[in-house]
């Protein structure tokens, strides 16, 4: 059996219809394309629907390749890939080194030898396409709704009104009625934060992952119980100024919280104990959806440490390249080291390489599905073992576009590659595609049209863009309890022109609702611009409009807001997402597509020959700022340490985080990696939601469903994300954790100075600091203990960021 997508009535395996709504399941794959190479030169055409034959004298293909059989082989789509036939052929037909017997399925990019030729199978990432989800409709005229319903196209980002809609008698109807000019194509889009409205029907906006990024991430990924604080940085743009609350939870149960005060820039840093022994989850609240994954250990530290210094993952060869540093009771290791990889259900064969001075280079075999992790065994200790979680690798490539060319962005270093980010940019072959994006690293994207178009539609959403977080609230409900109350208590000290205790008590009222109510975060605005803080205004506003405020009007209007009506943000939050529109445009037409921010989901929309089309892509700025660290360990009596940072350009104002570590204690992701996952998550997000192809689900499809579906509309369409795997050692078993301290500041700095305590590889300090002009020198007083230090540095100004690296040998 097998699940309508649409009206999620089960269906037999072999059902090409639903038997309720009558949508189509078994809907094979569009825009498989096919790639040659033989003597006779390269060549290229999509795979047809029905399939196609290749042979050397007959078929649909002819390749004049003598060692080819007259039928070779045949291809056609299926619901789920690509089937590949060998008709029987002298010479065989070969994938990944195997012989095709019979027929294979394939589901993504393939390579296949046909003796002497290649024949490659470009199957995009997006051909599973996502459908479109029935309860987004909300039907208010079910009579005009049916008598448009043949002629309204509905895809994933965009609703189609074509041409033939105006000629039905309906259309012509409409337009005589109300007077309306010449009829035209009509591209409406589905995306942002209100309902879109179509002829008798309103469709719930698609909210695909905001593309805004952010990072919470602690300092190390264990630490002790009663010796240990934990320090906690979070970088959020568009939460500049703010106050947010900073949650400690075990399970379900919430141990503590704090304030966390971020500065105009948009970071801040907390520092808090330890808490008693287990595994907790920071979360934040009243700002970006961020967590971090901490465990606190009874042991003072484990025998065995292993840190991942460096790993590369050459795709096509399947081949993990890595480098380790490796110590045993506080000593380097020399000598004999097993290493295995490990994998969800497969692991590699071990290999045993040789360790010095603590360091191991090698590389392995990736072997089966992920996620993966590195078994490291000193052979001398075969009972002690230590592993490492690795990043994801296999399918770790996100599709950042697949119009034209295809372009992917990977985690971690690849081939040729282009860094941005923080991530690695990967250009693959061209696919013929009606629209297409010369390339994803811009600074403006352009759009070149192959084919002429009757229309064009493209939707910019960027950070600046107001996005509703997953649960938001409409601003007509009630509030209850010490949520009522704060508010309450807020609207009374307003009136008094008390702002400063009225933003407090608003402040209060958004952190008493895991979801708070937006006319909070609109109050906290206005009591921000009352009191002349441009910045924090503009971010609670922001957070208003995350939160559910939808009344733009009286936000324009708003007397209480006008220290915000020259701000740059300001005018991009109540304008919503940037667009540019067009009618017929020529082939070869060059489009120029501005956007804000450091990325960007571009949302494309045309009318080809009278068909709709839809596509995506997210298109990455060029990273625009670069971070030099470097430091200097000085005197005898009282050494200390003096670190410098510079940013190229200077920018006049910016934030930096500094990390100095042991070189020996194992390296953790800090925010440039933190970051550099909120991008790839949003591009994760929309290949998820979005679609590349032609719109062939009709509204008549869908209003039997919709009007026998609860009229609601869906307020929240993307799951929170899950916390990120970290950097684990040997754990003991998790014992009952007891209450976290009440009675600590956390605004209390890093101990005095840098050092270590009992020969344990520590981070020594973690430290946030004011930029101007670019730069930055900062003296820490440096105790002895560690023989080389290392140090890690990022720097945000606005919505850019850089990292950087350095390493201090002590005397």
């Amino acid at each position: 059996m097998k699940q309508c997508p649409i009206c999620h009535t089960p269906s037999p395996a072999a059902a090409a219809t639903c038997e309720r709504c009558k949508h189509t399941l078994l809907r094979p794959p569009r825009g498989v394309w096919l790639a040659l190479v033989s003597s006779a030169g390269t060549e290229g055409r999509p795979l047809p629907d029905d399939g196609i034959t290749i042979g050397r004298n007959e078929g649909d293909w002819v390749i004049p390749e003598p060692r080819l059989s007259s039928r070779h082989v045949h291809l056609r789509p299926n619901d789920s890939g690509v089937v590949i036939h060998d008709l029987g052929s002298t010479n065989g037909s070969f994938v990944d080194g195997k012989r095709v017997v019979g027929e294979i399925t394939v589901t993504q990019d393939t390579m296949v030898v046909l003796g002497p030729a290649l024949l490659s199978i470009y199957v995009p990432d997006l051909l599973r396409q996502p459908r479109f989800d029935v309860h987004r409709l909300r039907v208010h005229d079910p009579l005009l709704a049916q008598a448009v319903s043949a002629e309204v196209e509905i895809g994933q980002s965009f609703a189609f009104i074509g041409r033939r809609f105006f000629d039905s008698p309906t259309g012509r109807a409409l337009v005589s009625l109300f007077d309306l000019p010449p009829p035209r194509p009509r591209l409406v889009p589905l995306m942002g934060t209100a309902p879109a409205a179509l002829p008798g029907v309103d469709i719930a906006g698609l909210a695909a992952a905001p593309p805004t990024p952010a990072a919470l991430c602690t300092d190390r990924a264990r630490y002790r119980a009663g010796r240990d604080r934990v320090r906690v940085f979070v970088a959020a743009p568009q939460a500049a100024g703010l106050t947010l609350r900073l949650d400690l939870r075990r399970g379900d149960d919430e141990v503590t919280h704090y304030p966390l005060e971020l500065d105009d820039g948009g970071a801040g840093l907390v520092t808090v104990p330890a808490p008693a022994p287990g595994r907790y989850l920071l979360s934040l609240r009243g700002g970006p959806t961020l967590t971090a994954e901490v465990t606190v250990t009874g042991e003072p530290a484990a025998p065995l440490y292993a840190h991942l210094c460096h790993h590369q993952l050459d795709d096509l060869a399947g081949i993990l390249s890595f480098r380790l540093y490796v110590e045993a009771d506080g000593t380097p290791l020399s000598g004999p080291v097993t290493i295995a990889l490990r994998g969800a259900t497969q692991d590699a064969p071990e290999r045993t390489l040789e360790a010095a001075s603590g360091h191991v280079r090698g590389e392995l075999r990736l072997t089966g599905p992920g996620p993966h992790s590195l078994a490291v065994t000193p052979a001398a200790t075969p009972d002690r073992a230590v592993q490492i979680p690795l990043p994801a690798l296999r399918g770790s490539a996100a599709t950042l576009s697949e119009l034209g060319r295809r372009y992917k962005v990977a985690r971690l270093p690849r081939p040729n590659a282009r860094p941005a980010r923080g991530l690695y940019v990967v250009r693959g072959g061209r696919r013929h595609m009606p629209i297409e994006l010369d390339d994803v690293v811009c600074t403006h994207a352009t759009l070149t049209l192959r084919v002429p178009v009757d229309a064009l539609r493209v939707q910019i959403l960027d950070a600046a863009t107001p996005w509703p977080r997953p649960g938001s609230r409409r601003p007509q409900e009630p509030l209850d309890g010490p949520e009522r109350a704060a508010y309450l208590d807020g609207e009374v000290r307003y009136r008094e022109g008390d702002f400063a205790a009225a933003a407090a008590a608003f402040q209060r009222c958004r952190e008493h609702a895991p979801h708070p109510h937006p006319n909070a975060a609109y109050y906290l605005a206005c009591c921000y611009a009352r009191l002349g803080r441009p910045v924090p205004a503009l971010s609670s506003l922001r957070a208003a409009l995350g939160d559910g405020w939808r009344d733009l009007d009286h936000l324009r209007a708003d007397a209480d807001l006008a220290l915000l009506a020259d701000q740059p943000g300001f005018q991009a939050l109540i304008d919503g997402p940037s667009e540019i529109s067009h009618g017929a445009l020529a082939a070869e037409s060059a489009i120029e597509v501005p956007f804000r921010g450091s990325h960007a989901l571009l949302a494309v929309a045309a009318i080809i020959d009278g068909r709709p089309w839809e596509g995506w892509a997210m298109a990455l700025r060029p990273d625009a700022l670069a971070l030099t660290v470097s430091a200097t360990a000085r005197g005898d009596a009282e050494p200390t340490l003096t670190v410098h940072a510079q940013t190229a350009p200077a920018v006049p104002h910016g934030s930096l985080y500094l990390i100095v570590r042991d070189a020996r204690a194992a390296a953790h992701p800090g925010p440039a990696a933190r970051m550099a996952e909120s991008v790839i998550g949003a591009v994760e997000a929309a290949s998820r939601r979005l679609a590349v192809g032609p719109v062939s689900d009709r509204l008549g499809a869908h209003l039997s469903v919709a009007l026998a579906a609860p009229p609601s509309l869906p307020s929240d369409l993307e799951p929170a994300p899950e916390p990120p795997a970290e950097l684990l050692a040997e754990l003991p078993p998790e014992p009952s954790a007891g209450p976290a301290p009440t009675d600590f500041d956390p605004s209390s700095d890093h101990p005095a100075s840098l050092g270590q305590v009992a020969g344990i590889p520590e981070v020594l300090s973690a430290t946030l600091v004011a930029v101007r002009d670019g730069r930055v020198e900062l003296t820490l007083p440096l105790a002895p203990g560690a023989t080389e230090l290392e140090l890690e540095a990022f720097v945000m100004s606005g919505e850019e960021w850089a990292r950087a690296t350095a390493s201090v040998v002590l005397k």
